[in-house]
């Protein structure tokens, strides 16, 4: 047996993160092509769009792909979203909260710092009064350089509470004071991140209408070095027609990000397994891959008309991520189980015989009892679920749905409402009250 640290090293069902360099080798090493790909298409545009089924690592590729490889090249980025937990009133407000919370300043660079001591010094040897306009713009740079040479936490910070001071202005002033605290030599990256939600929760309202008008007249104010990178769920690219009253080619730049290949995805599951000391069997990888490559493409041909998951090509397969990650998560909890962890063995351990003739592999037998498993695990005080309380889950679980095929965001509140409208008296169910409800869901947010 192996005494391996409990905390997973796998992502699981969470994007990876620009702040673990594992991570961004991760992504290079599985995404370094539409990376590439993607990278010089937002730079090479005022606006672009990436778009993708979910599941197909938008997040991740943002994350720990394209943050560092914008901030590596010199541009300060900047992450939003349309609604996120702290931003609830309007697009607008959320868009410039997100601003000031999630941003990375590039840092100067040595040729940079140099320069400014090489002008500093050849100034020193004139005249104090010479070249008035050059001394101020030395001191302008050498600000600016200053603060770019800080560390990455001060720069964020000094940049984050900038923006706090101007929190109020308008949208595009709020841009043109971010600007200013860069310095025109230092372009800007913006990335709307789940921008589907601006349709989901603002579509026909005035809050949509005031951002895109914001939208518009940034995106036509020439002294911004701005690009706008927006990424969003496949399904919704075509409500994007609602910005081009004011940007006409809002959908003429954009790239479809597809599932993750066969033969990119090994590192995926190797890698951080390896960063523990780790190593997995020979053979039992490339088993699993072709397992979760048969799963795709059988729920593929299941023609479910709600998800149309791309059709998988023949010579490079494709596997979805989160299917990788559930299996990599499942191997993980159970590697002390085993006499010989990350084998074959190991693998079909996993679940039974039975369940692995009625789904076809263990890969399948864990994606498609995992639902009813993680709420099977659930301890409500007697080591299993409460009956109670597990219908009540189930019920949650579903109004966090559109009834289709697609998760969606509800507020406490509208759930609480909303149950009771799918749980009528003639059920003879518990009546949900606040305290019930955060009883219920309270393992879900764990």
């Amino acid at each position: 047996m192996l005494a391996l640290e409990d905390n997973s090293p796998y992502a699981f069902l969470t994007a990876l993160d620009c702040g673990r360099p594992e991570d961004i080798t991760i992504l290079r090493e599985t995404r370094g092509d539409e990376l590439q790909t993607v990278a010089h298409m937002a730079l090479g545009s005022k606006l672009s769009t990436l778009y993708a089924f979910s599941g197909n690592g938008k997040t991740s590729l943002i994350n720990a792909g394209l943050v560092p490889f914008f901030t590596d090249l010199g541009y300060a980025v900047f992450k939003t979203r349309p609604r996120p937990p702290f931003g609830l009133s309007s697009p607008s407000e959320a868009f410039k909260e997100c601003c000031i919370r999630e941003n990375w300043v590039p840092g100067a660079s040595e040729s940079d710092l140099a320069l400014v001591d090489e002008a500093r010094a050849q100034l020193r040897d004139m005249q104090p009064d010479s070249l008035p306009g050059i001394r101020r713009l030395l001191e302008r740079l050498d600000a600016q350089v200053t603060r770019l040479s800080a560390s990455p936490e001060s720069r964020g910070a000094d940049l984050s509470a900038h923006l706090r001071r101007n929190a109020s202005r308008k949208l595009p002033e709020f841009l043109e004071a971010a600007q200013r605290f860069l310095g025109t030599s230092v372009p800007m990256v913006i990335i709307c991140d789940q921008f589907e939600e601006i349709f989901v929760h603002y579509y026909n309202t005035p809050a949509l209408d005031n951002f895109v008008d914001a939208l518009g007249v940034t995106c036509n104010d020439s002294g911004l070095r701005v690009h706008f990178l927006f990424s969003m769920r496949e399904d919704w690219v075509g409500s994007m027609i609602a910005l081009r009253r004011v940007i006409p080619d809002i959908l003429n730049v954009s790239y479809r990000l597809d599932p993750i290949r066969r033969s990119k995805a090994a590192p995926a599951l190797i890698l951080p397994a390896s960063q523990r000391a780790v190593t997995f069997e020979s053979g039992t990888a490339d088993v699993i891959l072709g397992d979760l490559c048969a799963f795709y493409s059988r729920q593929q041909q299941a023609g479910l008309a709600a998800v149309r998951l791309t059709p998988s090509p023949s010579d490079d397969p494709f596997i979805e991520l989160p299917a990788l990650q559930a299996v990599g998560e499942r191997l993980w909890e159970t590697r002390s189980t085993q006499i010989h962890p990350f084998s074959v063995e190991h693998y079909k351990s996993l679940v039974s015989p039975e369940a692995v003739s009625d789904s076809g592999s263990p890969a399948a037998a864990v994606l498609e009892h995992y639902l009813s498993d993680m709420l099977k695990g659930i301890d409500d005080g007697k080591g299993a679920p409460d009956p109670a309380l597990d219908e009540l889950r189930l019920d949650i679980l579903y109004l966090l749905t559109d009834k289709v095929a697609h998760r969606r965001a509800v507020g406490e509140k509208e759930l609480l409402s909303q149950l009771r409208n799918i749980r009528p008296s003639a059920l003879k169910l518990p009546v949900v009250d606040v305290a019930l409800f955060q009883q219920a869901i309270e393992p879900l947010r764990d």
